[in-house]
């Protein structure tokens, strides 16, 4: 399975952090970078199996870094009982540098949201929506929990002045937003 690079850049981070986690899922160390598997004491039953785990994911990282400021990052997380790399470690502070938990960001991210509106009737309603989700799915990390209905009356309340031809352009993409509308 080829190792994808990461270029450190923001703006590739959302796709390939996606892709990363999913080859981890594969390749049976995605308990590891998340946390949810944890390091037992040397010596103990499955020390050994937990080591190759972290190793392969931490030389993944490392192969994967094409920046410098990433191959820091990955290349200084080690710990005590790690020396020679801890993934998790490494995963945690890719993350803190990339997708950032602050306040600043979470008004950065609103804002970005609320501001987003598909401009022309050019555009793929499709393809916006799912830059929207992908907005949600962030702010939702940041500690801004937005329910579906929230989502739909964005896009409602953002394109109800389009034209009627739009709408009609629009109608297959916005047919489940409807039916939800609908329910509630």
């Amino acid at each position: 399975m080829k190792i994808t690079g990461f270029s450190g850049e923001k703006k590739d981070w959302e796709r390939w952090h996606i892709t990363f986690l999913a080859k981890s899922m594969l390749r049976g160390y995605w308990d590891i970078l998340v946390g949810l598997e944890v390091a037992p004491t040397k010596g103990t039953k499955g020390y050994e199996d937990f080591m190759v785990k972290n190793n392969i994911a931490y030389a993944e990282l490392l192969i994967s870094s094409e920046s410098d400021i990433c191959l820091g990052i990955v290349h200084t997380s080690r710990t005590e009982m790690m020396p020679e790399g801890d993934a998790r470690l490494a995963w945690k502070n890719l993350v803190d540098k990339y997708e950032p938990t602050t306040k600043a960001n979470l008004i950065k991210m609103k804002k970005q949201f609320n501001n987003c509106k598909l401009e022309d009737a050019g555009k793929d309603p499709d393809q916006w929506i799912q830059e929207l989700e992908i907005m949600k799915r962030k702010l939702e990390i940041l500690g801004n929990k937005m329910s579906e209905m929230d989502l739909i009356i964005h896009i409602l309340h953002k394109n109800m002045r389009q034209p009627l031809r739009f709408w009609r352009q629009s109608w297959k993409g916005m047919r489940q937003l409807w039916r939800e509308l609908r329910r509630s």
